[in-house]
Order: structure tokens, then C-alpha cells, then sequence
């Protein structure tokens, strides 16, 4: 597939000024953990057991298409958003699977029908462009949902949800097989066909898991804070893209315009690596999620999602202060901030970045010219 993609120059290009990456890097590669998840999970006995299977399989459709034409031709925002909208009309109008409760979130627990449905569209709509919006570093976007749907798969276990256990552990097992071609120095992207889809799967698990946790007998003293519980699981997409939303109006321009401004890009700034990067925002993914369920016994649901929100300000690198903490905790050293104030493409501060961590293995090279090592810099993600 990846020579395939190659020689039709199906690729992601590089010479967009928001790319980090070097060279054309194919970008279908959601096509195949796509087709892996789906191909293993229909001729699994439990898929005849999930009621949702054919809509679910419809909106999968649907996004596919219109995802993969955006890789191959660049659609429109809007023809995204239709697609979106549709896939989450057959998921709350075709199999039923909407936001039934907010678990005791600001004292509401069961919804009205027509509050259930417009919040239940937003949650398809924002979790699938959350997700789309974090797959700018090799490995991030994957790594963070397999960690999500490994949670859910095992919720859903216990639980006794069979088909919905397998679906999110066939998820994860497909995107696992992906990431190693993902990884740095990433050999295929996921493109939006990926993105897009895989967005889409974990607000279908995420609606399922508040419905299923706030109902079923109680299995762990979480299950009081489910919603907080869930926000803390997909926190990594959610939170990233509150805070570029907030940066973007703060400096005047629209919400929905492209930059710079991510999480990954902050770390990338500061010389890290993608492996690091990712490590990084993982880590920290999984240590709200550790911190969510260990205050839930002794929080109510209001004061816990509060307590989450609040942690992730503190927690991710996104300002110096915090970087130099976690310089000291962890001795990963970043370099000067600040040569990275002023507007920069963000190819050329990796093409630096590199430069820097090659003369640190090697302190006899000559200093170069900053970003001159741009050809050769290494695969990375869009």
C-alpha cells in the first residue's frame, strides 16, 4: 500500500508551511487497521449480538468516504461536517446510541430526549475532530487511542458487554498494528480516513461507556463519577483542543484556522523528539486518568471534573515553568525557549531541533545554519 500510495503521489505534502515533516509520507494508512478492525470483528459470533452493528457499519461508511477524499483531493470543512452529522444521525436516530444521563453532573441525571440528542451530537462531532486534531506527531494519535480503548475494553468486560469488549480490544489491536509503521520515523500517516474514523469510534465507546458504568450494578467506586471518569480517559484530544480554541480568539483569529498552537507542538519546540513527545502527553493522559480514579473516593462528580480540569492545566508541558519542572523530575532537557518566540515555520524548528540533538551526541560538529539540515531531517508526522 505504501508504495501504491507513493507512485500516485497519494501523500501528505510537505511543503505546507504547517508541516514538520520532510518528505512525501503516504497518508492512507487508516485504510488498513480500518478494514483489519471491521474484517475481524464481523466474523466474530459476538458482532451478530451488537444491536448498533449495521449503523454502526453505515456512519463508518460515510465517514470513510468523505474522509478518504479528503486525503486524495482536500474537501471543504463543511462536506466534513455534513458527513459527520449524517454518521451521528444513524448512531442516535438508527441504533439508538445517544447520551442517556450526565451521571449527576451539575445535579442533572437523566436527560430530556431532546437535550440528549443535541448534546449527543456534539459529542460525535467534537471527539471525532479532537482526535483528528491531535495526529500531527509520529505515534501520538495512536498511542492515545489505544490507551482509551483499552479502558473501555476492559469496562466493558467486566461489565459483561461482550460485543462492545471486543470491538474496543479489536480497535486497539488494529491501531497496534498500525503504530509500528507510525512510529518515528513514521512510514504512513493515518490521514483523516484514520483520524476521522477512529474519532468517531471513541465517542461511540465513550457514549456507551456513561451509559452502561451510570447504570450497571456497581462494579467500582468510580462508577459514581463516570462522566468525570470519561473526561479524564479522553482527555489528551479534549483538552488540546479547548486550548487552542481559547489561544486562537485570544489572539484575534478564527477557532477553526489551522496552526501551530498544539500540545505536541509546544514539546516539538522545545527539541524533544516525537517519541518523547508522545511519551509525554501519554503519560501524562494516564496519570489524570490514575489521579481521576483515585479521588473518586472521595469527591463528588462536580468537584472531581473540576479537579481533572484543573490538573490538566497544571500537568501538561504547555508553558516554561512547567517545562523546567519537569526537567528537573524527569532530566529531559529542553532547549531555549527562547529562539522559538517569534513566528516560525514549524519545519525549520525541527529541522533545529535535530541539529541540536545530533551535536549533543557529537560535540565536535560544526554549528550550523538554522533549518539547513531540512532534507535531511528525519520522517515525521503532518
Amino acid at each position: 500500500m505504501v508504495r501504491a500510495a507513493l507512485s500516485k503521489r497519494f501523500t501528505d505534502n510537505p511543503e505546507n508551511e504547517r508541516k514538520i515533516h520532510s518528505d512525501h509520507v503516504p497518508t492512507l494508512g487508516g485504510i488498513v487497521f480500518i478494514a483489519a478492525l471491521w474484517l475481524v470483528f464481523s466474523i466474530h459470533p459476538q458482532s451478530m449480538l451488537f444491536d448498533g452493528f449495521g449503523y454502526l457499519l453505515a456512519s463508518s461508511i460515510v465517514l470513510f468516504i468523505i474522509a478518504i477524499k479528503d486525503d486524495l483531493f482536500l474537501l471543504a470543512p463543511s462536506k466534513k461536517i455534513i458527513a459527520q452529522l449524517t454518521a451521528a444521525f444513524f448512531m442516535i436516530f438508527g441504533a439508538g446510541i445517544y447520551v442517556e444521563t450526565f451521571g449527576g453532573v451539575f445535579g442533572v441525571e437523566t436527560l430530556p430526549y431532546t437535550a440528549s440528542v443535541v448534546v449527543s451530537i456534539a459529542v460525535y462531532v467534537v471527539v471525532t475532530n479532537a482526535v483528528n486534531l491531535i495526529d500531527g506527531v509520529d505515534g501520538l494519535a495512536a498511542t492515545v487511542v489505544i490507551a482509551c480503548s483499552l479502558f473501555f475494553s476492559f469496562w466493558f468486560f467486566t461489565a459483561g458487554i461482550y460485543p462492545l469488549a471486543l470491538f474496543s480490544l479489536f480497535f486497539a489491536g488494529a491501531m497496534g498494528g498500525f503504530l509500528w509503521h507510525n512510529r518515528e520515523p513514521a512510514t504512513v500517516f493515518m490521514g483523516d480516513t484514520g483520524a476521522l474514523l477512529s474519532g468517531f469510534y471513541l465517542a461511540f465507546l465513550g457514549i456507551e461507556f456513561l451509559n452502561t458504568a451510570v447504570s450497571a450494578p456497581v462494579e467500582f467506586t468510580w462508577q459514581a463519577n463516570t462522566p468525570a471518569i470519561l473526561i479524564a480517559i479522553l482527555i489528551v484530544p479534549l483538552y488540546d483542543t479547548l486550548r487552542v480554541f481559547i489561544i486562537r480568539v485570544l489572539k484575534g483569529r478564527s477557532p477553526f484556522k489551522a496552526d501551530a498552537e498544539h500540545i505536541h507542538h509546544e514539546l516539538l519546540n522545545t527539541g524533544l523528539n516525537h517519541t518523547q513527545v508522545t511519551l509525554i502527553i501519554v503519560g501524562m493522559q494516564c496519570i489524570i486518568v490514575i489521579a481521576a480514579i483515585v479521588l473518586s473516593h472521595f469527591m463528588s462528580v462536580n468537584y472531581l471534573l473540576m479537579t481533572i480540569i484543573a490538573l490538566s492545566v497544571v500537568v501538561f508541558p504547555t508553558m516554561s515553568f512547567k517545562r523546567k519542572i519537569l526537567s528537573r523530575i524527569t532530566n529531559i532537557e529542553f532547549i531555549q525557549e527562547k529562539l522559538y518566540r517569534d513566528k516560525v515555520k514549524p519545519e525549520e524548528i525541527i529541522a533545529e531541533g535535530r541539529e541540536g540533538t545530533a551535536k549533543q551526541a557529537n560535540p565536535k560538529t560544526e554549528k550550523q545554519g538554522f533549518g539547513k539540515n531540512r532534507e535531511s531531517a528525519i520522517h515525521v508526522a503532518g
